[in-house]
């Protein structure tokens, strides 16, 4: 009797960062991994730089034959096909890239892959702050241009459920990143330039008043004619 597989690989892809991780079936992390994803200009590079991340990690849960599959979230991922699609924030994600195929061929596990914001949903569905919830939302802030409204289904897409996860605003290029938080706090609050974000950012995001326009009072001819 064959028996049950007790680890997942489970991969965060960003436009900054791919960050792996393996856990148990309760959500616990027992191995973590990081590279850069901009430092590889087509996916093959950083395909092999990921397996070089995942080796070790493997080797330390005992190896592949304790790994039942991988799942991915990915800017644009297609959950139907396997394929990040036209993904414009990462340097080798401009046109169709059969994610899921090559890390099934590489590892010789299945592989899934869906957008980003809905992993999300699905994690804190599974273990966040939505457990016991079948009805809720995910407001999924980031600065890639990802779906900006996605319909949640649960359990690999398969049932539909009343769920929403909002991906990435691109009205907001770094506002709600990593480096946009850090660049905020060493303003100390100051205005960002429009230069710096490539938008006039209102007043009601950055803390201080609208200055209001002063406009030049009418001439009482124009009023009475």
């Amino acid at each position: 009797m064959a028996t049950e597989k007790p680890y997942v690989i489970g991969l965060d892809l960003g436009g900054t960062n791919s960050v792996f991780g393996i856990v148990d079936a309760e959500g616990k992390i027992l191995e973590l991994g990081k590279i850069k994803t901009g430092a590889y200009e087509t996916f093959n590079e950083w395909l092999d730089a990921s397996l070089e991340c995942l080796k070790p990690m493997i080797e330390k849960v005992g190896g592949i034959n304790n790994i039942k599959a991988m799942g991915a979230g990915a800017p644009n991922g297609n959950f139907y096909n396997g394929t990040i699609e036209f993904a414009p924030n990462l340097k080798w994600g401009k046109g169709l890239v059969p994610f899921a195929k090559a890390f099934s061929e590489k590892l010789g596990i299945p592989c899934y892959l869906t957008n980003d914001a809905n992993a999300a949903a699905l994690g804190e569905m599974k273990y966040g702050t939505a457990r016991a919830m079948k009805d809720f939302i995910v407001m999924f802030c980031a600065p890639s241009r990802a779906s900006p409204c996605q319909r949640w289904r649960s359990a690999f897409a398969r049932r539909p459920c009343k769920a929403l996860a909002c991906g990435g605003a691109p009205a907001l290029p770094s506002a709600p990143s990593a480096a946009g938080v850090q660049s905020t706090c060493q303003n100390k609050g100051r205005r960002p330039s429009r230069a710096t974000t490539g938008m006039r950012w209102p007043g009601r995001l950055t803390g201080r008043p609208r200055p209001r326009r002063s406009r030049p009072l009418p001439k009482p001819s124009a009023c009475f004619a």
